[in-house]
């Protein structure tokens, strides 16, 4: 049972009559059958459930939707982060969970043998998934280097980390993001770090998390469709928007994150479909779901 009417919602958001758009189509469901949608500004701000947010996840639930919630922040582990969505009223099983840490470990495993020594900057849990990946974690000699951001970073650490890329150890990041939405402005990203260490050491960071399309084909694989037949929903017109166009998907923006209406209006980037927020994109999609029975 949902906690929340799904299908009269007007009130609290429905498409953007007056935003600019790609088109203004119907949200069709015989083509829209799965779904990749973004953390960050999407269905969490600052630890706190977005509005509509469980609702709509609560909607994928219920008519067994594919989707994955599929985020750039490498920092928590897949089980982790479902604990924490299912703490805020959205049922999310780890299996339908992708960070870009993840999409960086798979890198790691095609090109590196098991055993492999790896140096991370980066928190515990994401320390924990390189090891349980079969890998080492070194300080000194390592074979490949994966730089975020985390909460401390030692001195030791950086220049470990540049004497190994100076060595031709691997760069991988999860993302190159600088800032984050948070209730109280921006956050510093992963990106801050990755690029003052691809300064430090002459080195060019091989990214794996959104834009890049490596990201996307991971989250195929986990819905389980063509990129045709998905959805893309996201708050950040670069990294969700424009990449998920270029991937092949249709995309939806909520203005809950990183753009605002006026950002949108000034894009050169158009989403096909914009709205408030989740309320909107779910009354939009119960609706298309009304006229078809």
């Amino acid at each position: 049972m949902l906690s929340g009417s799904c299908g009269r919602l007007a009130d609290a958001g429905t498409i953007l009559e007056d935003a600019p758009m790609a088109h203004r189509s119907p949200l069709r469901l015989e083509s829209l059958r799965g779904f990749i949608v973004d953390l960050d500004g999407v269905l969490w701000r600052g630890g706190q459930a977005l509005p509509g947010a469980a609702v709509f996840i609560q909607w994928l639930e219920a008519y067994s939707l594919p989707y994955v919630v599929a985020t750039n922040d490498p920092t928590a582990k897949p089980d982790e982060l479902a604990g924490w969505l299912r703490d805020l009223g959205m049922p999310v099983p780890p299996a339908r969970v992708l960070t870009a840490g993840m999409v960086v470990i798979e890198a790691l495993q095609r090109k590196h043998p098991r055993g492999a020594r790896v140096l991370v900057i980066g928190t515990d849990s994401l320390k924990q998934l390189v090891e349980e990946a079969g890998f080492g974690l070194a300080e000194e000699a390592a074979e490949a280097v994966i730089v975020t951001l985390p909460e401390e970073v030692r001195m030791s650490e950086l220049t470990q980390a540049i004497r190994a890329l100076n060595r031709g150890a691997e760069f991988l990041a999860p993302n190159r993001e600088l800032t984050y939405p948070t209730d109280d402005g921006l956050g510093a990203g992963d990106g801050m770090l990755v690029i003052a260490l691809e300064a430090a050491s002459g080195r060019r960071a091989r990214v794996l998390g959104k834009p890049r399309r490596a990201f996307f084909r991971a989250a195929l694989r986990i819905v389980g469709l063509p990129a045709a037949e998905g959805l893309v929903v996201g708050d950040n017109l670069k990294s969700d928007i424009e990449a998920g166009r270029r991937a092949g998907f249709r995309t939806a923006l909520v203005l809950t994150g990183m753009t605002d209406r006026a950002q949108l209006a000034a894009s050169a980037e158009k989403p096909d479909w914009a709205f408030e927020d989740l309320r909107g994109l779910t009354d939009a999609l119960e609706a298309e779901r009304g006229d078809a029975t």
